[in-house]
């Protein structure tokens, strides 16, 4: 649910005496992630058993083909299908088939792009034959998941993106545009859609724009217009942040702003000393602005 539209629905209640002043205040403070503290707990348990039967599986089978190894993370994806299927009509086990789902996903994904590589296609375009669709499916499951969907898909995009572009051109040089491009798309994907878990995908989107604005400009055009065109869009992202009082997008953006006006300091002036006080300046802007901000969204 939209956050305007939920803050106008507890003000409602409110209006009609359904709940109190206390309770509409805990309302708007409760967390926006789709799972509690112990669920994420179990789930982290539950990754690094399985990342310790994977380095077992590792061992044990290094002397393997690449096809053979491919079959055994089909093998083991099956598997964790089918422990998902188990556990399906457990309430609370909602967390855990979601991350068996992402496991099963991740581990056919690498069986796909092992069994491509050993026919010969290149490295991007299997990354990009293997993104694609895990991407779409990622799309699809994200209203029917609480946080499978909401990670596969928007992960799926960025790599898809990236691996169709270094089809395109062989050097990184759009890298940045492109992680800019695709971090909006999510972000704008979000707002129009009903992913189980909105926070997740929109860190998603907000993270690739965070890093686009930070990696290496494109080789074209002055370095400097460049550096400036990153603060431009590190700023629209903080500035989108801050109205939505978005944590999972305001710390990314801070980060990207903070480091892209660093960098076009760095373009602009030779000065050490100009750089650093110009940085501690927007940092100082940065921080009390967000500071500023979450303790308005607090107090409404």
């Amino acid at each position: 649910m939209a956050r305007p539209h939920f803050d106008e629905v507890v003000d409602g209640l409110v209006t009609r005496g359904a709940i109190s002043a206390d309770d509409a205040a805990a309302l708007r403070g409760a967390s926006r992630w789709p799972f509690g503290a112990l669920e994420a707990v179990a789930a982290l348990g539950g990754l690094l058993v399985g990342a310790g039967v994977l380095t077992v599986l590792g061992s044990l089978v290094e002397d393997l083909s690449q096809l053979a190894f491919a079959g055994v993370l089909a093998v083991l994806a099956a598997v964790a299908l089918v422990a998902r299927r188990v556990l399906a009509g457990q309430p609370r086990a909602l967390l855990s088939r979601d991350v068996l789902e992402i496991v099963a996903v991740g581990l056919a994904a690498f069986a796909a792009g092992i069994a491509l590589d050993r026919a010969g296609w290149r490295g991007e375009a299997t990354a990009f034959v293997v993104a694609v669709p895990v991407s779409a499916v990622g799309i699809w499951r994200a209203g029917r998941t609480r946080i499978a969907g909401s990670v596969v898909g928007p992960v799926g995009a960025v790599c898809a993106a990236l691996a169709g572009t270094a089809l395109w051109r062989s050097d990184a040089d759009l890298a940045s545009v492109v992680l800019c491009c695709v971090g909006a798309a999510i972000l704008a994907w979000v707002s129009r859609s009903r992913p189980g878990s909105p926070a997740l995908a929109r860190l998603v989107g907000a993270g690739a724009m965070a890093i686009g604005v930070l990696v290496p400009a494109p080789g074209a055009g002055p370095e400097l217009a460049w550096s400036i065109a990153a603060v431009v869009v590190a700023l629209a992202l903080f500035v989108h942040a801050t109205r939505a009082v978005r944590l999972e997008v305001l710390v990314p953006s801070a980060v990207g702003l903070v480091g892209s006006v660093a960098r076009a300091l760095g373009d602009a002036f030779d000065d050490a000393t100009l750089q650093g006080a110009a940085a501690i300046v927007v940092g100082a802007v940065v921080l009390a602005a967000t500071v500023r901000r979450l303790r308005a969204a607090r107090t409404t």
